[in-house]
């Protein structure tokens, strides 16, 4: 009788144990917010929507379905974690002082970025590293390296007119050697003089880059491998260099009182794995988006001859051929800046951001959004609002005349983020090396698209296109 007791207590406590583990996570599956329960039939949430963004092409392709069917905030499993997704400038208007980013998020980048990144501090860590970093990307500081913009715009084109008329230039690889000449001679020294450097890089980081979204959005290479084996060669070539820049930099350290990103690195930190990690996330953070900006600008360009012969007008009004571009004479460019702020919107560059509040429960239109809830900014979603702008899919800089720009919300168009002071630190940088050089080049050439191409872009952490952009130029006499 006591053995059959004992018996019935202990089946009883363990049906309570598992009713109430049932429960509350049944309870932490409930939401208000409108969106998609995890898609494996079996109501597991290891794999959640994963299967759904795969299927959909890329996070950002996702989210462009998801809103188009529940509206501009909400929400769906990224494996085990329920996350939420805005898209509108109300809504982002809520978030603008939150700082914290959820790095489960960008795990999938840690490989390339390292544990230590910058990319995954939170709190007074973080805020503190991102406001000694802010410091060699201010307004001034950038405006000191318009000479050094102009001397490998004005090799680039220089190297263009030794070029025929009708020979195929391949866009997409002038432009990320232009991007990675850029930020490494801007930000750590002068290790990437050689071209050859340029290109193992280059080469290397297409391998590893590819590998780290498939393990998001498509499949990743089996253990063992041959494309693994390479994926794992890659990253060691590109540790390597970035030691090695590190290392240069620490040999010669400035001598003239110009203290360059690197330098501001090394000062701050004794800890190598943050020296390592943050100058590597700062190096492919740096180079990535600013080549895809470019490339794709000077695609629309190439595609939109209207376009480009108004934005030549301007330029012939201001600068003569050869003569270097200053401050003073980016402020007189007004289409320009259209020009690089539609690309921005129409290629979704940088299709979305994150943040989390780490420490409290919240709100976020009128939803209760618990502590350490994953929300992205679909930035790029926001882009294609027609509401914001009608016909979302047509290229047209006048969207960013002056006066289109006042008939907008607050936040409408953030292509660099926003929230809480952790909007892209090199975004000043970004933005006057793309002028400068898609000034001197438009200045110089008209240029063509290679007939018969189909370009289509790729979204992942930054938009590309997928396949080689193949132009033509015409070297202007005017």
């Amino acid at each position: 009788m006591m053995f059959s007791l004992m018996i019935f207590f202990a089946v009883f406590i363990a049906s309570i144990i598992a009713f109430v583990y049932f429960y509350e996570k049944e309870e932490i599956k409930q939401t208000t917010i409108p969106g998609l329960k995890p898609s494996d039939p079996k109501y597991d949430y290891t794999e959640g929507n994963l299967a759904d963004l795969r299927k959909a092409g890329s996070l950002h392709e996702f989210l462009l379905e998801t809103h188009k069917t529940h509206g501009p905030i909400i929400s769906f499993w990224m494996g085990e974690k329920m996350t939420v997704s805005i898209s509108s400038p109300e809504l982002f208007t809520e978030q603008n002082a939150l700082f914290d980013r959820p790095p489960e998020l960008f795990k999938f980048v840690e490989p390339m970025f390292g544990v230590r990144s910058i990319q995954y501090a939170n709190g007074a860590e973080g805020r503190l590293r991102r406001k000694l970093y802010d410091r060699p990307y201010s307004h001034h500081e950038v405006s000191l390296l318009y000479p050094l913009f102009n001397e490998l715009a004005e090799e680039l084109t220089d190297k263009w007119t030794m070029l025929t008329n009708d020979q195929h230039i391949p866009l997409r690889n002038h432009m990320t050697a232009l991007a990675l000449k850029s930020i490494t001679k801007g930000s750590f020294g002068d290790y990437f003089n050689d071209d050859e450097a340029i290109k193992a890089f280059g080469k290397c980081y297409d391998i590893v880059w590819t590998e780290i979204e498939n393990t998001v959005s498509a499949t990743p290479s089996k253990p063992g491998s041959p494309e693994e084996k390479c994926y794992k060669l890659a990253i060691e070539q590109l540790q390597s260099m970035v030691a090695e820049v590190i290392e240069q930099r620490r040999n010669n350290p400035p001598t003239d009182g110009a203290h360059l990103l690197i330098d501001v690195i090394l000062e701050s930190s004794d800890d190598e794995e943050e020296i390592t990690s943050d100058a590597s996330t700062f190096m492919v953070a740096g180079y990535h988006t600013s080549a895809n900006s470019m490339i794709w600008a000077l695609y629309f360009l190439a595609m939109h001859t209207d376009v480009q012969d108004k934005h030549f007008k301007e330029l012939s009004k201001i600068l003569d051929r050869n003569v270097e571009i200053t401050p003073d004479i980016i402020m007189q460019m007004p289409y320009l800046q259209q020009v690089f702020d539609e690309t921005l919107r129409c290629a979704a560059v940088a299709p979305w951001a994150a943040r989390v509040n780490l420490d409290t429960d919240s709100t976020l239109g009128g939803h209760e959004i618990p502590k350490g809830t994953p929300v992205i900014q679909a930035l790029g979603v926001s882009f294609r609002d027609e509401k914001v702008y009608p016909q979302p899919h047509t290229f047209d800089p006048e969207r960013f005349s002056r006066e289109q720009v006042k008939t907008r919300p607050p936040h409408a168009f953030e292509p660099f983020g926003f929230a809480g002071k952790r909007k892209c630190p090199g975004c000043k940088f970004a933005q006057n090396e793309s002028y400068i050089y898609i000034a001197r080049i438009i200045r110089r050439f008209e240029i063509k698209m290679v007939p018969d191409q189909v370009i289509t872009p790729v979204y992942g952490l930054v938009t590309y296109p997928d396949k080689e952009i193949w132009i033509t130029i015409s070297e202007r006499m005017e």
